[in-house]
């Protein structure tokens, strides 16, 4: 495999005969160059094809099929501009959940330092919207392989057959502006933790009979609760307001949906 820069990580599972005849005689040529990310920071990789002198076939060795089970994961199903290691998203997953207050900036950094550590200070830096959005289509991937393999990571095995009680408390500071725009494609995980925001409108309207946004004394409990203040000129610029969360007592998150506005009793 040719590559630009020594030690540089190889896909190991590239063939080397035709992959139409089988024959040896095969000659590389060269193509275009793509970013490979490890542990170790970031390399350039050239990829190559595959031309028979026996048949004359030209092949592309580097399918999808082979980059994955090389143990990398590409940043495009269909034409490949990085190719992330594994291992990596591995770390970073496992770092974001036992060290919550590290960020995905700061990480992609340290794989930048990591680079020019090694010498490689002409190879650039990652691009940390490839490795977002890259990361966050592994993470789905493993989430589908985990329903397959019949796991629920968010179903408590104490509170599985009779659960005594949950626990339901929102969180303001997840707001989210208006002006952000919209997302325009599918969710990945279609409400199988935060539901969606029309059943939730559905069942709001029905509780309150469409004055939904109207009805201030739905914070009153002994007292007022502020938390739950239902106003809805305070919220006026936001599209969401927070999030709502339920969880076992066991401190395991079972279902969450978009405020729009206060902590309502309402919520389903």
């Amino acid at each position: 495999m040719m590559c630009p820069n020594k030690g540089c990580p190889t896909v190991p599972l590239m063939p080397t005969n035709c992959q139409s005849c089988n024959s040896s005689k095969v000659e590389r040529l060269p193509g275009d160059c793509v970013a490979v990310v490890t542990l170790s920071g970031k390399y350039y990789l050239h990829l190559f094809s595959l031309k028979c002198e026996d048949c004359q076939t030209t092949t592309n060795p580097f399918t999808l099929d082979s980059v994955i089970e090389s143990g990398f994961w590409p940043s495009s199903p269909v034409k490949f501009s990085y190719l992330f290691k594994v291992g990596v998203f591995r770390f970073w997953d496992t770092l974001r959940k036992n060290a919550p207050g590290t960020s995905e900036a700061a990480f992609v950094e340290v794989l930048n330092t990591m680079t020019a550590f090694h010498g490689r200070e002409n190879m650039g830096k990652i691009t940390p919207t490839i490795f977002s959005t890259s990361f966050k289509e592994w993470c789905f991937c493993q989430h589908q392989i985990e329903r397959i393999q019949k796991k629920n990571w968010m179903q408590c095995p104490s509170c599985t057959f009779d659960q005594h009680s949950c626990h339901v408390d929102g969180n303001c500071k997840l707001y989210r502006y208006r002006s952000s725009g919209r997302r325009t494609r599918k969710e990945f995980y279609d409400g199988l933790f935060i539901a969606e925001d029309k059943k939730v409108a559905s069942f709001i309207n029905e509780i309150y009979k469409g004055k939904f946004g109207k009805v201030e004394a739905d914070y009153i409990c002994g007292g007022k609760w502020n938390a739950a203040r239902n106003n809805a000129r305070k919220y006026k610029s936001l599209d969401t307001t927070g999030l709502e969360v339920m969880s076992c007592r066991h401190q395991l998150g079972q279902r969450a949906l978009n405020m729009k506005q206060g902590e309502l009793y309402g919520y389903p």
